[in-house]
């Protein structure tokens, strides 16, 4: 076959690749996807930051070829149900449940309606029966597994890292929350390893937690607050520490600025942008039942100094050098 027909042939194959890929990404920059966002709260709306931007980069823009119906419960656990029943009834092309109460709500009123839905960051998806296997979570949902129950016993680890001197520390946790017991057994066994006494106390209110420091004889010498929705959402949590002149360890960079004097976790940006990335898998077709759940790539350790001289607190300066940021004294956070 003389050369030129080949290269012809070689052309026209190029060619109609080329219209044909043009033609697919016209036809996904011209359809207009609904992406639902159920929040529980005002704080997990930080996660759509990272979300922006990771769809950006993989070439969903919102008001060009997504856009974002965003309904948020204000901390209201009873008109939750309602607001994610509203936004499933606008029948957008998947849903981002912001955290774990999202996505069970979600689990449970999708059952009938199999609209795709991905948790933007939950502990034990497994455990809370929102999957059935972390490399084919079957049924219509996906997500970031955070870590959060895993991590208990790492911050009780910092703590004792960042304030030698602690021997007496009080650990709240949420008998309401399923994945409790795993964070439960993480810090308990950190406390033994460290030579650290803790003492266990489930509350749902503040008021239980200061009853249970009012009681007890000798001070303790930190709180670490374990997973729980309800302080996300009480702002009495903020003057605890500093009024009682106790350090709180918490999960989220957020805490740093509600008085806490540290937290480790992953934050609400990576979350976002790591979950851009499922959406973007979901939108171009795949199915959520078989996209393999993912755990949190990253996560900071921050310190507040500004809270530590607060609390006349004797900082080991060799464990400032571990902290992905930190805040200094009287200023903001630095990265």
């Amino acid at each position: 076959m003389p050369k030129r027909i080949i290269l012809l042939i070689i052309v026209i194959f190029l060619s109609g690749t080329l219209l044909l890929w043009r033609g697919e990404s016209e036809a996904n920059q011209s359809q207009l996807y609904t992406i639902g966002v159920l929040s529980a709260n005002d704080m997990r709306l930080a996660k759509l930051e990272g979300l922006r931007e990771g769809l950006k980069k993989l070439g969903y823009i919102e008001n060009i070829n997504v856009e974002f119906a965003i309904v948020n419960a204000q901390g209201d656990r009873e008109k939750l149900r309602e607001t994610a029943q509203d936004l499933i009834d606008r029948q957008p092309s998947l849903i981002i449940a912001m955290g774990g109460v999202e996505a069970d709500i979600l689990k449970t009123l999708t059952v009938t309606q199999p609209i795709p839905v991905i948790f933007a960051g939950v502990a034990l998806p497994l455990e809370r029966g929102l999957i059935i296997d972390y490399q084919f979570p079957g049924g219509n949902l996906t997500g970031i597994d955070n870590l959060q129950s895993e991590l208990a016993g790492k911050r009780l680890e910092y703590l004792s890292l960042l304030l030698p001197s602690v021997k007496r520390v009080l650990v709240i946790y949420d008998p309401q929350v399923p994945s409790g017991h795993l964070s439960i057994t993480r810090v308990e066994k950190e406390a033994q390893k460290l030579g650290v006494e803790i003492s266990l106390v489930p509350a749902l209110r503040l008021e239980e937690i200061e009853e249970t420091l009012d009681k007890v004889e000798n001070r303790f010498d930190g709180i670490i607050l374990l997973p729980s929705y309800n302080w996300e959402t009480n702002p009495s949590i903020e003057t605890l520490g500093l009024n009682r002149k106790i350090p709180i360890v918490g999960l989220y960079e957020p805490e740093m600025a509600r008085g806490f004097l540290l937290s480790y976790g992953p934050s609400y940006y990576n979350q976002g942008l790591q979950t851009a990335t499922m959406v973007a898998k979901v939108l171009r077709g795949q199915d959520p039942g078989k996209i393999p759940i993912e755990t949190a790539y990253s996560l900071d350790f921050v310190i507040n100094l500004d809270v530590a001289e607060k609390l006349n607190l004797d900082i080991n300066p060799q464990a400032l050098g571990l902290a992905d940021r930190v805040i200094p004294k009287g200023g903001e956070l630095h990265r």
